[in-house]
């Protein structure tokens, strides 16, 4: 890296000289410019071998202007900066380098700013000497993948780093590329230090995150120490609270940037978090493994109500509730906090402005975790109940989720878009998974027959309505539908139907109705940007009386995959977003169109 030519020699002069271009974006923009001194100036030298690549400065900063990224006042800043990071030498710098109060630059800037800031950070990219670099957040990563120009390979790791995808950079993809070169930088992406702050104690995405920085530090041949259990540990918690970044919102932005409502909102959720931000983490490990189900909410509310007559006690943490309170509240992860990675009070306190919408206009001071909790009780115990006599049945093995949006739902035969399921239920066994029901389907097609109605959108992930299905303990390989891309992505990229045959019988495949093929008009798709799967169906083939064959393409142009093959894919690489389990897709191998169980040799009957 030393004999290629730099465009930045000196940090300082850089960032000055982005400053006064900067400036020029916004007026051509025609836009006014904000305050020139709440551009953040990167921190370290660039002969580190390492980088650490944020998102974007946030108003959280005991010193707004004429900052340093290497802010220990900021909490994401100082978890990054009290761990394998040398103040003074580690390169450390964000994407965008203006504060934010929301760090949404990315969605608000106009297109010339956005463009001079990212002209500054790929300058800063090309001039360092760094081997490895750490990017921090979905956002940054999503923006690096989704450059026209810039190519990846990746590599996954392996023995005590199993399971980390190391993404090697092209030499191209640097504005002072020597083409003698194949790769120039190993990257590693690693979630954002807010959302670590809101995991539980030996959470695995606490995990991952030491071994990610284990690793680069490692590859990086730098002798800083590292505490390679100061994420599982929540060790961090020594050097910073997890509420300073709220409290620093607070206190540390201008007020005449804070509207009175947020102002009020802010401070509700600073004294919720003042109450144990450590301690709030640990609540999550309160839950049972699975949800109350409805007939066991029906037993529990009334007592739980009850347990408020004559209590005048506040409480700080659910360990303090009640006997009643505290078995209804070890039901509640996938019916109120499905949502969260972990919990404390703000997460409380954002489902009691859903549940109890009039609380959200009250002016009065934030309310108690008491108010709180007996608010989300009582809004629970007077919920309408079922309108439908089916749904009335079986109260044991499914659930609800108070106050959450409808489900739109279309036949699994034909596709078509039936109807909104304004009482969704879901499953006890398996968390998070749908209930279809059975309605009639109104289409052309189905001729008004009685047909399941699935989720019409892919992503959420759905079984039979029936008791027999519902028994059924959780399958953890139903996370393979993550690799399922919506439905309204497939517009125009990818054939709107598929015909298939039975892989062990092909051209003698027969189906009920003396179908020879089977005709597939809802065809599902992998994720993936250059060659998505076709993901395989099941029917029964009457020709080799194998119930639930795999059945292929009959085009051998279209690549196709068994679930199972998917289900392989995300036990290795669920851990990561999306958007790269799309580049990996790319390059998963589709399953064999060939049957591989060979002939058995026929045997006699009787003793041998």
């Amino acid at each position: 890296m030393r004999e290629n030519p730099k465009p930045i020699t000196n940090l300082d002069t850089a960032f000055l000289e982005f400053v006064s271009l900067e400036a020029k974006s916004w007026e051509e923009s025609s836009y006014m410019q904000p305050n020139p001194k709440y551009l953040v100036k990167p921190s370290g030298s660039l002969e580190s071998q390492i980088i650490h690549h944020l998102h974007q400065p946030s108003m959280s900063s005991a010193r707004l202007e004429d900052g340093e990224v290497a802010d220990p006042s900021n909490a994401c800043v100082a978890m990054v900066m009290n761990n394998g990071f040398v103040e003074g030498h580690t390169l450390i710098y964000d994407h965008l380098h203006r504060r934010h109060q929301t760090s949404e630059g990315l969605e608000d800037y106009p297109q010339a700013v956005l463009l001079a800031h990212e002209t500054f950070t790929h300058r800063i990219e090309d001039s360092s000497e760094a081997k490895v670099e750490v990017v921090y957040g979905a956002k940054v990563q999503k923006r690096l993948l989704r450059r026209p120009d810039a190519r990846y390979t990746i590599l996954p790791l392996w023995g005590d780093f199993k399971g980390i995808l190391l993404f090697l950079a092209y030499e191209s993809n640097y504005g002072n590329a020597n083409l003698r070169y194949t790769f120039r930088r190993a990257i590693l992406f690693a979630v954002h230090p807010q959302r670590i702050f809101y995991t539980p104690r030996g959470a695995p995405e606490a995990i991952h995150q030491d071994r990610i920085v284990a690793a680069a530090i490692r590859m990086a041949g730098e002798d800083t120490p590292i505490m390679e259990d100061y994420h599982q540990n929540r060790r961090f918690s020594t050097f910073t609270s997890s509420t300073s970044f709220l409290a620093d919102t607070i206190f540390c932005s201008p007020l005449s940037n804070i509207s009175d409502r947020r102002l009020q909102d802010l401070t509700c959720t600073a004294e919720l978090s003042a109450k144990g931000s450590v301690e709030g983490a640990d609540w999550y490990g309160l839950f049972n493994p699975k949800p109350h189900s409805y007939q066991t909410m029906l037993q529990f509310l009334p007592k739980a109500l009850q347990s408020f007559e004559g209590n005048v006690e506040e409480w700080n943490y659910p360990s303090e509730f009640p006997e009643p309170i505290l078995q209804w509240f070890k039901g509640q992860r996938h019916i109120l906090f499905h949502d969260c990675s972990s919990l404390d009070s703000t997460d409380i306190l954002s489902v009691y402005h859903r549940l109890c919408p009039s609380s959200i206009s009250d002016e009065r001071k934030s309310p108690s975790l008491r108010d709180m909790v007996y608010g989300i009780i009582k809004a629970q115990h007077d919920f309408p109940p079922p309108p439908d006599r089916h749904l009335r049945n079986h109260q044991h093995l499914w659930y609800v989720q108070y106050g959450l949006q409808d489900i739109e739902t279309c036949c699994a035969v034909c596709g078509v878009i039936c109807r909104k399921d304004d009482w969704p239920k879901w499953s006890v066994n398996r968390p998070g998974v749908y209930c279809a029901r059975y309605l009639m389907c109104v289409s052309h097609q189905c001729e008004r027959k009685c047909r399941k109605m699935r989720p019409a959108d892919a992503a959420v992930i759905w079984i039979k309505g029936e008791p027999k299905a519902l028994q059924v303990e959780e399958n953890e390989h139903a996370s393979w539908q993550r690799c399922i891309r919506p439905a309204e992505n497939n517009q125009d990229k990818t054939p709107t139907a598929v015909l298939s045959w039975c892989i062990k019988c092909q051209e003698n495949t027969r189906l009920s109705g003396g179908r020879t093929v089977f005709e597939d008009n809802v065809p599902r798709w992998t994720l993936g940007k250059a060659r998505p799967l076709y993901l395989e169906r099941c029917p029964d083939c009457l020709s080799c009386k194998t119930r639930g064959s795999r059945f292929v393409p009959v085009d051998e142009r279209i690549p196709s995959v068994y679930y199972q093959s998917l289900s392989t894919f995300i036990e290795r690489f669920g851990n990561y977003d999306d958007e790269i389990l799309a580049i990996l897709l790319d390059q998963w191998p589709a399953s064999s169109k060939a049957s591989r169980k060979k002939e058995l040799p026929e045997r006699r009957l009787g003793r041998d």
